[in-house]
This record gives structure tokens, sequence and C-alpha cells, in this order.
């Protein structure tokens, strides 16, 4: 089993699901030990305004 962030993009999804067929992949979409603060820092808006951007 491997986990993956899923922030990492379309390509690095597919390499980790092409690298083995008997692999389970877990993508982790937002890791819950970030803040508002963190989240902020990182992409420059609120978590809310990301979800949002993403629909």
């Amino acid at each position: 089993m491997t986990t993956i962030h899923l922030q990492g993009g379309r390509d690095m999804i597919e390499a980790a699901l092409e690298s083995s067929s008997k692999k389970k992949i877990i993508g982790v979409s937002v890791l819950t030990s970030l803040n508002e603060k963190d989240m902020n820092e990182m992409h420059g808006s609120s978590f809310n305004a990301q979800i949002l951007d993403d629909l």
C-alpha cells in the first residue's frame, strides 16, 4: 500500500498507479493537520476558497 498526496497532480497519480498493478494507492487530498493559516501560506487563499475553486 502506498499513500500519495493528490496535490502532486495527474502525472504523479498516474505514475503511482502504473508502478504496480498489485499495489493499493490511497490518495490524500488535504492533510488534517493543516489549518487556515497553513492554507493561506501554501496557496494564497483559505481552505474554503480552495474548495470553491475546484467546483
